[in-house]
């Protein structure tokens, strides 16, 4: 099984181990190109064998895939946008006032498209709590420094 480093509860890196049944990167890949594909949650967790409620409990807890599934989305809207416009500027009113086979009336696709722009500007879900700030190099370097310096104390007044 592969290793992935995730945050622990204190929010420090740790290692954990995928399980099958983990949303693993590979799994995260392919829902999120399904996401994109379909704009289906339900479609996108069935691809890689997991469950909607599982999906967005990651979404809220994990603030980097909240983006791509966002991402994903948008890029979804974009697909559909553009497939409604080609099927609303190929439809063929018919004389009696049927549609042909298969294409879509200009207003139907004009609705879809205000209900996705309406949309548009939320944003995605984020965990709850406060941004994560990732440490400089210095700063890490730093706290290494004074960790050890501390220990090299320690160390002293126990030989003692």
């Amino acid at each position: 099984m592969a290793e992935m480093i995730r945050r622990s509860r204190s929010g420090a890196p740790a290692m954990q181990r995928e399980r099958g049944n983990n949303w693993t990167a590979a799994k995260r890949a392919t829902f999120l190109g399904q996401l994109a594909a379909t704009c289906n949650v339900t479609k996108a967790c069935e691809a890689v064998g997991m469950h909607p409620p599982g999906a967005y409990k990651l979404r809220l807890r994990d603030s980097v895939f909240a983006e791509q599934w966002h991402a994903a989305l948008l890029t979804g809207y974009d697909r559909l946008e553009a497939a409604l416009l080609q099927r609303a500027m190929d439809a063929v009113e018919l004389p009696d006032g049927e549609l042909a086979d298969g294409a879509i009336d200009v207003r139907t696709a004009i609705d879809i498209l205000k209900m996705h722009h309406s949309r548009q500007n939320i944003r995605p879900r984020t965990p709850k709590g406060p941004a994560v700030r990732r440490a400089s190099e210095e700063e890490t370097d730093a706290a290494i420094l004074k960790q050890l310096a501390a220990l090299s104390k320690r160390a002293k007044v126990s030989r003692a």
